[in-house]
């Protein structure tokens, strides 16, 4: 645990976080808050889609065959006029 002083920015309050937990939770200019029964949690900003490149190339194997278009079987959706 750390404590920090409660500083007045304009008519708000925040806190200064030190420059070393910026850098070690890749905190930029903005961060996420989440509110939670204990208080407060401030998580880095995430990219959208962030992991996803990952993801697919983790569940993706060399053995997937992917089904052709022309080949699939039809369904009842496809069977019935638009």
């Amino acid at each position: 645990a750390m404590n920090v002083n409660i500083v007045s920015i304009g008519t708000s309050k925040g806190i200064r976080i030190p420059k070393a937990l910026l850098k070690q939770f890749n905190f930029k200019n903005s961060v996420d808050v989440k509110i939670l029964p204990e208080g407060l949690l401030l998580q880095a900003n995430t990219e959208p889609r962030a992991g996803w490149a990952d993801m697919f190339a983790h569940n993706i194997d060399a053995n997937t065959e992917f089904l052709d278009w022309e080949e699939a079987p039809l369904t009842t959706f496809d069977e019935v006029e638009w």
